[in-house]
């Protein structure tokens, strides 16, 4: 059901973004708070290989919607991703933005193994070490 959008949905908020003379207006502004939806010029330029010259000459021409926010008194531009996308694809092509997306999904996943492996190494530990607590002052119970 492409064409059904949920009230919720990341999908209503980008499709109410417009194009208004040379400038964007986004209709919602809750697409600033919503996670995913946004990213900073930094990680625009390490997941899209942009260049931070790029990022500017893309706000100046009207291109990318920015705010800019601050992390320990550091300031950085926030970006609609949906925004640098159309940005990447225009300009390096759908194969380069496909690719870009998929490198970021394999990081994401090889982060989420490390995190499991890790829980599982302490669980097992855990495991062994109740184990051995059963096996002490109860004997096997099998």
């Amino acid at each position: 059901m492409k064409g059904n959008i949920t009230k919720h949905g990341i999908d209503n908020i980008i499709s109410t973004t417009i194009h208004a003379q040379d400038n964007m207006i986004t209709n919602n502004e809750n697409i600033w708070t919503i996670k995913g939806a946004t990213l900073s010029d930094k990680s625009a330029r390490k997941e899209y290989k942009l260049t931070q010259d790029e990022i500017i000459k893309a706000i100046n021409n009207g291109k990318l919607q920015y705010r800019i926010n601050y992390v320990y008194e550091n300031p950085y531009y926030k970006l609609i991703r949906a925004e640098v996308e159309e940005l990447v694809e225009k300009k390096y092509g759908k194969k380069y933005l496909k690719i870009s997306k998929l490198k970021k999904e394999l990081d994401v996943t090889n982060k989420e193994l490390r995190r499991l492996k890790k829980q599982t190494k302490v669980l097992e530990n855990r495991k062994s070490e109740l184990q051995i607590i059963i096996n002490k002052e109860y004997g096997n119970m099998d």
